[in-house]
């Protein structure tokens, strides 16, 4: 509608600005015409007035004139014919009615026109045409004509011209109420409103074309891109499930690769509590105890098999898989029990985790399985690059950092950081460590995803992993966790 609108008022103007130039330019050529008819036929005048004037006008007798005096009786009733004197004062009978023109006239000898008012505000068109008089005297012959027989005319043109403005506005009121709402308007409308359900994700409805014009081929063009664009979002939402089944197998599988170095480890840690177990049982059995002693080795006995159990459960629930569920998670607690696990490998290569907690704990939502995953797979790097009789230290505390590619923007996050006290890692392999598949161990010895898996875990929670290395001093891991809400 206000497009219509908008469009309408251009052409009104422009046809307005032409009609009233051509009312201006048809009023200038009217104008000369009359000037270049008056200085025609004073011309003729001159050549064919007598001096002096007669008193009963040049149509004085009935008898039939030549041709061209025929022409000039013809014309004289519409002009006021008299000699006047340049030099006669004001109020004089031959006074002429613009004494400067005529003297004009006179001095250079050449027929001279110019437009006067009279005492009423007439408008007259004067010519004064030089002459010698029988006598010798020089006079002019004023010629004057009314112009107001013109401006009526004109005034007239005038008033068409307006009424003709005032039909084509009628008319464009009608084009833009009538045609612009049926033919511009509500097809826009529709267009409008399609356009904004696109916006929202919303590609069903198709429009109807209503017209075979511009309208409708923009509508038909809108359908055809909401049904690609419908059949793109259905294959990026199936392309994205299959991706995210993939990664989940990913990293379900190297949870239990990682499972399997564990329960390698573990084994000396569930062997030690069966031992007890087993010689507390035989005791049992041979009947040499007394009541206290019996009770004992029954306590004894429940002891090392509830610390085999919490054992287990702690692998089960690591490579058990689950859907992602982010809760409020002591991260402090989380770390400890990645600590847990991997004590007796750690200790089986000779390094020793510390664990420093922070003060007060850090709780954040976090998918807790994921994120002992991350730790678990850093810290299982960590031990297979340091040396024996070395330390990993993992340390926690609340941080403001800037997340890559975002400067300028300060999160508050939960820092986890791993720190070795390996050969630490060169920069070409730095440039890669996150990279899936990319590994520095022999063919068969890893895949390769472990830090690309964490890494990928870490940006599923909103955040990032950093790399500091020094070769030769170590290396340091630091999970960055921004502050965030369950979802």
């Amino acid at each position: 509608m206000r497009l219509t609108a908008k469009l309408t008022i251009v052409v009104f103007v422009v046809v307005a600005a032409l009609i009233l130039i051509a009312s201006s330019i048809s009023l200038r050529f009217q104008l000369s015409d009359i000037e270049d008819r008056h200085r025609q036929l004073a011309e003729k005048l001159a050549a064919v007035v007598p001096h002096p004037l007669p008193t009963d006008g040049i149509d004085r007798t009935n008898e039939r004139p030549s041709s061209a005096e025929n022409i000039v009786q013809w014309q004289v009733a519409s002009f006021n014919i008299r000699f006047v004197e340049p030099d006669a004062g004001a109020g004089a009978p031959e006074s002429p009615v613009v004494p400067r023109q005529s003297k004009l006239a006179v001095v250079e000898r050449r027929i001279t026109t110019i437009t006067a008012r009279d005492a009423n505000g007439g408008a007259w068109l004067h010519t004064y045409i030089p002459v010698v008089t029988p006598e010798g005297q020089q006079k002019a012959l004023e010629i004057s004509e009314s112009l107001q027989p013109l401006f009526d005319a004109q005034r007239r043109t005038l008033w068409t011209a307006l009424a003709t403005l005032a039909g084509i506005a009628l008319a464009c009121v009608g084009v833009v109420f009538v045609g612009g709402m049926r033919l511009v308007g509500r097809p826009l409308e529709r267009l409008i409103e399609k356009t904004t359900r696109i916006g929202t994700g919303d590609f069903s409805g198709p429009l109807p074309p209503r017209a075979n014009d511009e309208l409708g081929r923009l509508t038909i063009a809108i359908n055809q891109m909401c049904d690609k664009l419908s059949q793109q979002r259905t294959q990026l939402n199936e392309e994205a499930a299959a991706r995210a089944a993939v990664t989940d197998q990913l990293r379900h599988a190297d949870r239990l690769k990682t499972v399997g170095r564990l329960a390698a480890g573990l084994a000396h840690e569930i062997g030690t509590p069966l031992n007890v177990v087993s010689g507390r049982a035989a005791l049992i059995a041979s009947d040499q105890l007394d009541r206290a002693e019996t009770k004992s080795s029954a306590e004894a006995i429940k002891h090392e098999a509830d610390r085999i159990a919490a054992i287990i459960r702690q692998l089960l629930d690591f490579a058990r898989r689950t859907p992602t569920h982010k809760v409020l998670t002591d991260i402090d607690t989380l770390c400890h029990t990645v600590v847990s696990l991997l004590d007796p490998i750690a200790r089986k290569n000779g390094i020793a985790l510390r664990h420093v907690r922070a003060t007060p704990p850090i709780a954040i939502h976090v998918d807790p399985p994921q994120i002992q995953q991350v730790v678990t797979n850093i810290v299982m790097n960590a031990i297979h690059a340091s040396p024996a009789n070395t330390s990993i230290d993992i340390s926690l505390s609340w941080t403001t950092a800037t997340a890559p590619g975002q400067e300028g923007k300060q999160l508050r996050c939960a820092s986890i950081a791993i720190t070795d006290h390996g050969p630490g890692i060169p920069s070409h392999v730095a440039e890669h460590i996150f990279e899936p598949f990319y590994t520095t161990k022999d063919v068969g010895e890893g895949t390769g995803l472990g830090l690309s898996i964490a890494y990928g875990i870490v940006e599923d929670h909103d955040g990032w992993i950093d790399l500091a290395t020094q070769e030769g001093e170590g290396s340091t891991f630091t999970v960055y966790l921004p502050e965030g809400r369950p979802t």
